[in-house]
């Protein structure tokens, strides 16, 4: 009987080892022998997961778009006047936009601003002194950000 145990063992001590190395039908459940280890095949590879940083997302704002600046344009110069004469200088630049005027000969008045129109006109219009120096003398107009120079001619 001895005999017939140790044979038994032997038996079950190899089924043992083969279900070890080889697996069987019920390996995925724990046996009397203790729960299967995994093998490679068994294990499904993890998810592969990126860290992404957050980006803020910015309106991009449209751009507008500034008027277009007339340059200042002279309608009626250079000018010729004599001395003791009125005189009127006009010029056309973009519309309802603020003017002035520098006029280089001695003595002449200082002006006050004006502001085109609807058609874009501005001017202005003064007394030429008795004692006015002649010869020919510059003006310059300056409409917002453009500026424009002519010349007035005293006689």
């Amino acid at each position: 009987m001895v005999a017939a145990v140790a044979a038994a063992a032997i038996v079950l001590l190899g089924a043992v080892i083969g279900l070890a190395t080889h697996g069987s039908p019920s390996a995925g459940r724990a046996t009397a022998l203790g729960p299967r280890h995994p093998q490679a095949a068994d294990i499904a590879p993890a998810p592969t997961v990126y860290a992404q940083t957050p980006v803020p997302i910015t309106p991009t704002p449209s751009p507008t778009r500034a008027p277009t600046a007339l340059p200042v344009v002279f309608i009626n110069a250079p000018l010729s006047t004599e001395r003791g004469e009125q005189v009127t200088v006009r010029v056309r630049t973009t519309a309802h936009t603020a003017c002035t005027i520098t006029i280089g000969y001695p003595s002449a008045p200082a002006l006050s601003p004006d502001e085109s129109g609807a058609d874009g006109v501005a001017a202005w219009t003064w007394q030429v002194r008795k004692n006015a120096p002649r010869g020919t003398w510059p003006l310059a107009v300056t409409c917002g950000s453009s500026t424009a120079s002519s010349q007035i001619t005293i006689g």
